[in-house]
């Protein structure tokens, strides 16, 4: 009895990850394609895949981190801003000129800074890292990626019921 119950609970617990993954997945995609935003945020939060080896050995290319958007950053926060159309993630190593709504990055790996960035180009301080998540969730916004979580909510909540019936069938 005790193991049935154990066996519920994992079984929605992990179909109710899947089931938010799925949509957080389905929401970057919509507001990227129709909305054009290429880092949607829910409540001020987003996440990014690390592919470079700028921040070694801070960040390793794969991970993933997740970032909040502040009113204010400080030299040493290692943010995330928008550069051309793709997303760089540097520390903050000082203010232009005092300024402390312009910035100058410097990836950990790299040996010179970068242009200065200005505030509204920051898309978010990086609070937390994943190592080795980020390629996942890269496979897991592509069709098929898509398409095997929705299989894999299927199965969680069908299989147990398929293998009671395959149980009693052989009775």
């Amino acid at each position: 009895m005790f193991r049935h119950k154990l066996l519920k609970v994992l079984q929605f617990v992990l179909a109710a990850a899947l089931t938010i993954m799925l949509v957080v997945n389905l929401y970057t995609i919509i507001a990227r394609v129709f909305f054009k935003n290429n880092l949607p945020k829910v409540f001020g939060f987003t996440q990014v895949v690390v592919i470079s080896g700028s921040m070694r050995p801070t960040y390793e290319i794969g991970d993933m981190l997740i970032l909040r958007e502040q009113k204010s950053y400080q030299v040493n926060d290692i943010v995330t801003y928008r550069w051309g159309r793709t997303f760089v993630t540097h520390r903050i190593v000082g203010l232009q000129d005092g300024d402390p709504t312009r910035f100058i990055t410097k990836g950990d790996f790299n040996n010179v800074s970068d242009q200065a960035v200005s505030i509204s180009e920051i898309e978010g301080k990086v609070i937390l890292r994943i190592p080795s998540i980020g390629n996942i969730t890269l496979f897991l916004r592509t069709p098929i990626g898509i398409l095997i979580m929705v299989l894999l909510i299927f199965v969680i909540y069908k299989f147990p019921d398929m293998l009671g019936r395959l149980k009693r069938s052989k009775k």
